[in-house]
């Protein structure tokens, strides 16, 4: 039986297609553009990806920004991060 966060894991692989744990693009007939990224939370931890062309200083500020986050999440200071502005 797999757990909650394995599951999880197994719905963003089938969601996406991605190169080294990084979106590329959606798996569908059409190929559309992955998302900036994907997170996933379960009672057991969260799974994480971000876009190909996300550069690292963004991945690290958002990953950061998680790590610290308490709940609610403040959604849209993390829409900044994600973006970059």
């Amino acid at each position: 039986m797999h757990t909650s966060l394995k599951l999880m894991e197994i719905h963003v692989n089938v969601l996406f297609k991605q190169v080294k744990n990084r979106l590329v693009s959606a798996n569908g007939p059409e190929g559309d553009d992955a998302p900036l990224l994907f997170l996933g939370q379960t009672s057991e931890g969260r799974v994480l990806r971000f876009h190909q062309h996300l550069e690292g200083r963004q991945v690290e500020k958002v990953k950061a920004f998680l790590d610290d986050s308490h709940s609610p999440l403040n959604v849209a200071e993390f829409v900044r991060l994600v973006k970059g502005s």
